[in-house]
């Protein structure tokens, strides 16, 4: 009893300390010197799970109620293309333990933006998604989203995040958890608002900043499965297997030692239209599957690449 009224006097204080210093120009910043307890929901962990947090939160950010837009983004890189995402999720916290629920579209940029930041547009948005942080520091609620219907990632990074209107009294006293250990180095987030107008780094936002409460699960889209780890002589890749086929086949190499192992497929002009492995593979022979039921009837190449060896096949796709 005695620890549970400490606790609770504890939480209090930390809410009248944090009410009259919460808001500056475009963002809150809350600095606790006790960690987020997690409380609730689904962190995203598990098979595919990509997270660059620790796990102890003693930041929370948002945007004041000037701001119509605001974004807030975190940069997610897979370890092998393609990438399908399948879910995010998003731990927020409320200062005031309101029951008014948040807003917002999920949002995915990719990094076509100057120097590869964010672009411009989002490549996914999934509208009219709502949490209720209902907790008040300090703890807070880990929520769930199926983005599987986002596009398949064959290369490079997404951004991904939320988009909301903080000008909405509903939607004040809200706010993302962000992790400010100073063990970590900062994973690249960034934040957009009607004020600001473009896209800026989160620690010229909010200092102490390292990286956001936002995590993601998915998984290889290529199906890709080591069939036998007996280590074959050489680099070896095999013809396709149906060829022609309609719409998926499968591509079949070996490699002798352990390395980094790239299969890109180009059209018949050379463009690049998918990347089926990318990333560091133990000696062994492995299978690929190749789905094509996106693009059209044609001759089609397929390259394996590792350091000091390099083949290319052709296969037909007909439909």
């Amino acid at each position: 009893m005695k620890h549970f009224i400490l606790f609770t006097f504890l939480c209090i204080i930390l809410m009248f300390f944090y009410s009259g210093n919460a808001f500056s120009q475009y963002a809150v910043y809350l600095n606790s010197a006790y960690p987020f307890v997690d409380i609730l929901g689904d962190s995203c962990v598990g098979i595919g799970s990509e997270r660059h947090d620790s796990g102890i939160f003693t930041n929370a950010n948002g945007w004041n109620s000037q701001v119509t837009e605001g974004r807030i983004v975190l940069k997610f890189t897979p370890s092998s293309y393609p990438w399908k995402y399948d879910r995010m999720c998003i731990a927020l916290t409320s200062l005031m333990a309101m029951a008014d629920s948040l807003q917002f579209d999920i949002v995915i940029y990719d990094t076509t933006g100057n120097g590869g930041i964010p672009g411009t547009t989002p490549v996914f948005t999934l509208t009219n998604q709502i949490a209720r942080p209902i907790l008040s520091l300090p703890e807070f609620s880990w929520f769930s989203f199926d983005i599987s219907s986002s596009p398949q990632l064959n290369s490079g990074s997404y951004f991904i995040g939320i988009r909301y209107d903080a000008s909405q009294t509903s939607q004040g006293d809200k706010y993302i958890l962000s992790d400010g250990d100073t063990s970590l180095s900062i994973w690249p987030g960034y934040g957009w608002s009607s004020l600001i107008g473009q896209w800026t780094e989160a620690q010229n936002i909010w200092p102490g900043y390292k990286c956001f409460a936002i995590r993601t699960t998915g998984s290889s889209a290529t199906g890709m499965t080591n069939i036998n780890t007996t280590i074959p002589e050489k680099y070896d890749l095999k013809q396709n297997y149906p060829n022609p086929f309609n719409p998926m086949t499968q591509i079949e190499f070996g490699i002798p030692e352990n390395k980094f192992v790239k299969i890109t497929v180009y059209d018949i002009t050379g463009r690049v239209i998918e990347i089926l492995v990318n990333q560091e593979l133990n000696a062994g022979t492995y299978k690929v599957i190749f789905n094509a039921d996106s693009y059209s009837s044609g001759m089609y190449f397929y390259k394996l690449e590792t350091d000091g060896f390099s083949e290319t096949k052709k296969m037909v796709l007909i439909k």
